[in-house]
């Protein structure tokens, strides 16, 4: 009877799971924090795609091309702990690391420029404080 037939799937992937956990750490090591959420998106975009079966519209060759781009400095070496039933990456490490120790302090040997913060929060805030000017936020907030 047609109505009553149901899919049966089986949707543990342990294997899986540790491996795309260890690459997804890999990807966040070498790359920017923009491409890193650009590849969150593609990543959902691409999981919803194909379980709706939409694996041929080309969009996936998009996605493919961009994930393909993306992956060409994903390299190096990731240590996974196992515990009870959840796999989380305890260090990794890559030659295409976009982290800098000299840049990650606050010390005044340090390879950054301390007094260029001033002007980076000047700046980086501007988009904030004219939207602030142009609306006032805090009255609309009182009336909700």
């Amino acid at each position: 009877n047609a109505e009553y037939m149901g899919v049966r799937g089986i949707y543990e992937n342990p294997a899986a799971t540790i491996l795309i956990e260890a690459h997804k750490r890999l990807e966040q090591l070498v790359s920017t924090r923009e491409e890193n959420e650009l590849k969150q998106f593609i990543d959902t975009k691409w999981a919803y795609l194909t379980y709706g079966a939409k694996w041929y519209d080309p969009v996936m060759y998009h996605i493919h091309a961009y994930t393909n781009s993306m992956n060409k400095k994903v390299k190096g070496v990731t240590k996974v702990r196992l515990h009870k039933g959840s796999a989380h990456c305890v260090s990794v490490i890559s030659p295409n690391s976009l982290f800098d120790h000299t840049l990650a302090t606050f010390n005044r040997s340090a390879s950054f420029n301390q007094n260029a913060s001033a002007s980076f929060i000047e700046i980086f805030s501007l988009a904030q404080k004219t939207a602030y000017n142009v609306h006032n936020f805090e009255a609309d907030l009182g009336k909700n």
